[in-house]
């Protein structure tokens, strides 16, 4: 077989070629920099003994603001809302943090595994460099200069052009698995501090969650300690009742003579004497006169009070319609049902609502859960059965001796 020029020194000339281009590749790899990310230090907690300190100043500023407010119900009511949204914020970040930890988890594990990867590519390749050292020191032009005619130089080219291919391909596939590992690298980093600025954000949100709770305990120590602010307490929380009773009236006179989208069948009349309690806990205050234990003042009560742990569910005790389902001066979170016959039961003090106005429910239906808003006593159930906008004694329309079974 003739060819033109010299044509062992061109295919020495070329494996020598191929070969240094893959040498020159894999210590480009080895010596590619790696990211260096850097971050903003998260602002730091303030220390222990300062929070303790502002939570004092603001407990002291709320006893002395007190007797300036034009409603204690109306600044009871703010303060709750103020530390429901710091609470809230403080639940975001904790589920960010989880989250986070997750994401860190994950990538954990992505990164062993392309760790592992790499090695199994780099054990390949440098096998192959040794058998490309071998073929450059005259091993691949003895394959060539083998063949026996042109067709069987060109089959052997092509041959070898496939294996240095599959080699290419190869060192790109393996420099795809370090440019990820670099990324992973990077994530992770950016991940832990995003992690520990998360953490921080928790510590100072769980202070603001706390300053508020100890406000609210403030005002309420401050009400029921101080004979004249229970007096004013107690005062407004009667105007509540009659604003309720006024609210009650004008939905009763607004879906007077239809059904208002009230379920089919009702009869709560009926149910007198076999209404489930709405919550299991402990009946801490009966329907009508109530005399404070320390000053000896009466009040009237328009419902029965259940104490029970925060979160117990609430029920509803019939079948109807909610007609109410947010915040009420003096009640904190409430739900209204109509009953029909202009019945209506409330559930006062909530602290989740689970139900939405308009909405269809039935007996037993969960429709919120025992909270402490708007409660001046801590965490408890107000419930009140109302005819006509006037309450009534839910006592007599309880089954109690169900509920003792």
């Amino acid at each position: 077989m003739r060819l033109i020029g010299k044509p062992a020194d061109r295919l020495r000339f070329a494996s020598l070629m191929a070969t240094v281009i893959l040498l020159s590749s894999l210590l480009a790899i080895a010596q590619t920099p790696q990211p260096d990310p850097s971050g903003d230090e998260p602002q730091s907690a303030p220390p222990p003994e300062r929070r303790e300190q502002l939570i004092q100043q603001e407990r002291d500023r709320v006893r002395a603001d007190a007797a300036g407010m034009s409603s204690l119900l109306a600044g009871l009511d703010q303060i709750e809302k103020q530390e429901r949204m710091a609470r809230r914020e403080l639940d975001s970040i904790d589920r960010a943090i989880v989250e986070v930890g997750n994401d860190i988890i994950f990538t954990e594990a992505d990164r062993f595994l392309t760790r592992g990867l790499i090695e199994r590519e780099e054990q390949t390749l440098q096998r192959r460099v040794r058998a490309l050292y071998t073929l450059s020191r005259g091993g691949l032009a003895q394959i060539l200069l083998a063949s026996e005619d042109f067709f069987g130089f060109v089959q052997n080219a092509r041959m070898v052009n496939r294996v240095v291919e599959r080699d290419v391909a190869r060192l790109r596939r393996n420099r795809e698995h370090i440019r990820h590992l670099a990324q992973i690298r990077i994530d992770l980093d950016e991940d832990r501090e995003y992690l520990e600025s998360l953490k921080t954000r928790a510590e100072n949100q769980r202070f603001w969650v706390e300053l508020e709770r100890q406000r609210r305990i403030a005002l309420l120590e401050l009400i029921q300690s101080d004979r004249g602010m229970y007096a004013r307490a107690v005062s407004e929380r009667e105007q509540a009742g009659y604003d309720l009773i006024a609210s009650l009236e004008s939905v009763s006179r607004a879906g007077r003579g239809q059904t208002g989208g009230l379920p089919d069948g009702l009869d709560f009349p009926a149910a007198r004497g076999f209404l489930p309690l709405p919550a299991q806990g402990n009946l801490v205050r009966t329907f009508g006169p109530q005399i404070h234990p320390t000053f000896g003042t009466v009040t009237n009560s328009n419902g029965i009070g259940l104490s029970a742990a925060e979160g117990t569910s609430v029920r509803s005790v019939y079948g109807g319609l909610v007609r109410y389902a947010s915040t009420f001066y003096g009640y904190g979170r409430v739900v209204i049902l109509d009953h029909g016959d202009r019945y209506h039961t409330v559930y006062g003090h909530l602290a989740e609502v689970m139900v939405s106005e308009g909405d269809t429910v039935v007996q037993g239906q969960l429709i919120g859960t025992v909270g402490r808003s708007g409660s001046l006593i801590g965490p408890q159930l107000h419930f009140e059965i109302r005819h006509k906008g006037k309450s009534i004694d839910p006592m007599d329309w309880i089954a109690w001796a169900s509920q003792e079974e």
